[in-house]
């Protein structure tokens, strides 16, 4: 038997390695992503589901649903929104007058903030307006 002297790792076994190890890690960082996206889509659904409670409350209550005169209000930052920049609760609310009483706070969209052109993916929208919730309303029904 012949023994060398020299031990450790050749150039071609440490860039195996480093390729392996990259690899895996891209992998890990695509299902973290897919993750988040679900966990926000739940969490949409989720205060849709709460707003809708609350609505219904507020209509037993009122017999008729909060008016924005059948114009879109949102917490948007929109230039084109007449009913841009409303708050999260009371009469300038969003969805006004329904909160705190129906509901704690008016929830915003977790990408609130976030440009469509910052988005990684396949949209290359890049429209100004930020993720927001809206809501129209004659009195009568609501969107």
């Amino acid at each position: 038997m012949i023994f060398s002297k020299n031990k450790g790792f050749t150039l071609i076994e440490l860039l195996v390695v480093i390729a392996v190890i990259g690899l895996l890690a891209s992998i890990v960082l695509m299902n973290i992503q897919t993750v988040r996206a679900k966990a926000r889509d739940k969490r949409r659904m989720q205060e849709l589901k709460q707003l809708q409670i609350a609505l219904e409350m507020y209509y037993n209550q009122n017999r008729s649903y909060p008016n924005t005169d059948g114009k879109w209000w949102s917490h948007c930052d929109c230039d084109d929104w007449a009913g841009k920049n409303k708050g999260v609760s009371d009469d300038n609310g969003w969805i006004p007058k329904l909160a705190p009483e129906f509901i704690a706070s008016l929830p915003l969209d977790p990408l609130r903030g976030t440009y469509k052109g910052d988005l990684t993916g396949p949209t290359n929208d890049t429209n100004s307006c930020q993720f927001c919730y809206i809501y129209r309303s004659n009195g009568i029904d609501y969107k």
